[in-house]
């Protein structure tokens, strides 16, 4: 199973981080499913943004997409709960979440080339379907030019501008790829 969101295809073969200033996701936090937009800040952790003071947050809280941004589709994890504090001069909270993905130890994403809905089960053979291996802050890929070709998207479905991508466990996207052979 993917280890979560980590940004977004802003061309081939880059990939915005969701901790990049310039990115952000439509997200929910657990329990309460309270939504807002989470943005980077250029720091290992993320903000989530136009949460009430009223609204309960705890640290520990995990936060997943909201599907709302057209971009992430729903429930895939965006992070946990770091630290909450209410806004002294505004009606927000400051909301400090720490990313699901290791942002950091990427080898490996899966881009997803079409929006459907996020299976909490993995399937290999699905993903490899419906996903393209694109290596990290441009690593040579050990990718084979069948398993990473266009033709394994579904028919009609080309890849957007802006493909969400999600970070999975090396041994399950390497599984995927084989599958894909």
């Amino acid at each position: 199973m993917p280890e979560g969101a980590i940004g977004r295809q802003t061309g081939s073969p880059q990939v915005l981080l969701l901790s990049d200033k310039e990115s952000g996701v439509g997200a929910l936090l657990s329990g309460t499913r309270t939504q807002g937009p989470v943005r980077g800040s250029g720091d290992p952790d993320l903000q989530m943004e136009y949460v009430s003071n009223e609204t309960p947050v705890t640290a520990g809280q995990f936060v997943f997409t909201s599907g709302q941004d057209r971009i992430f589709p729903k429930d895939l994890p965006v992070g946990t709960v770091v630290s909450v504090k209410p806004g002294v001069h505004s009606p927000f909270q400051e909301i400090a979440i720490r990313p699901a993905a290791h942002l950091d130890q990427l080898e490996e994403v899966l881009v997803l080339l079409t929006r459907k809905d996020f299976s909490t089960s993995f399937n290999p053979a699905a993903a490899a379907a419906s996903a393209q291996a694109v290596p990290a802050f441009g690593a040579p890929s050990a990718v084979t030019p069948a398993a990473s070709a266009p033709a394994a998207a579904p028919t009609g479905a080309p890849a957007a501008a802006s493909a969400p991508a999600v970070a999975a466990p090396a041994a399950a996207s390497a599984k995927a790829l084989e599958n894909n052979r």
